[in-house]
């Protein structure tokens, strides 16, 4: 009785290991980000970034990057940095 159940044991085993591995794959590919710029993801350069609200220099407390916009006007000669009086 017991060794006839286990090609349907091994069988049960293998399609859960199929579930499992595709299970995965999904969760692996969900947690990449992509935003509406053609799918390349790109962090906020500080804390706030796209908050709506404006700040200043002094709300953000160090020099930061500016790579592709500048909503709260921090890069004041326009080089992709911003908050440049706090040094790098």
């Amino acid at each position: 009785m017991l060794v006839q159940l286990l090609p349907l044991v091994l069988q049960y085993l293998i399609s859960m290991k199929k579930i499992f591995i595709t299970f995965i794959f999904i969760a692996a590919l969900s947690s990449c980000s992509t935003s509406s710029n053609g799918g390349n993801y790109q962090e906020e350069p500080y804390p706030g970034y796209n908050d709506g609200y404006d700040q200043d220099c002094s709300d953000i407390g160090q020099m930061v990057p500016l790579p592709y916009d500048d909503p709260d006007g921090l890069d004041a000669d326009g080089d992709g940095w911003g908050c440049e009086s706090y040094g790098g």
